[in-house]
C-alpha cells in the first residue's frame, strides 16, 4: 500500500470520526436550544415576580403614608376621648362626694325626725 493510500485511509478514518463528533455536537445543540428556552421562561417568571415586588413596594409605601395622616386623626380623636373621660371622672367625683354628705344630712335627719317624734309621742 503506497503512502498516499495510507493517508487517504487515515483522512477517511478522521473524516468519519469528525461527522460522529459533528453530529453528537449537533445533538448537544438541541439540548442547549431547550436549556436555552427554560432558561428564557425562568427570567420571564423573574421578570412578574419583580414587577409584583416592586408593585407590592409601591403599596406598603401608599399604606405607610396612609397610616401616618390616620394616625395624626387617631391621635386628635383619642384626646378628645381622654378630655370626655375626664370630665366624667370629675363630675362621679363630685357626684360621691355629693351623695357622702346627703348621706350624712340624712342621718342627722333621722335622728331629728326619732326625737321630734319622741317629744310629740309619734312612734
Amino acid at each position: 500500500m503506497k503512502k498516499e493510500d495510507k493517508i487517504l485511509k487515515k483522512l477517511t478514518r478522521h473524516d468519519k470520526e469528525f461527522k460522529k463528533i459533528n453530529e453528537e455536537l449537533e445533538k448537544a445543540d438541541g439540548r442547549f436550544d431547550k436549556v436555552d428556552e427554560k432558561f428564557e421562561q425562568i427570567d420571564e417568571r423573574f421578570e412578574k415576580v419583580t414587577l409584583k415586588l416592586l408593585e407590592h413596594d409601591d403599596k406598603f409605601d401608599e399604606l405607610k403614608i396612609e397610616m401616618a395622616n390616620n394616625h395624626s386623626e387617631v391621635i386628635s380623636r383619642l384626646d378628645g376621648i381622654v378630655t370626655v373621660i375626664d370630665r366624667l371622672d370629675q363630675g362621679r367625683i363630685f357626684t360621691n362626694e355629693t351623695i357622702k354628705r346627703m348621706q350624712k344630712e340624712i342621718i342627722i335627719h333621722s335622728k331629728q325626725i326619732k326625737r321630734i317624734k319622741k317629744h310629740l309621742k309619734i312612734t
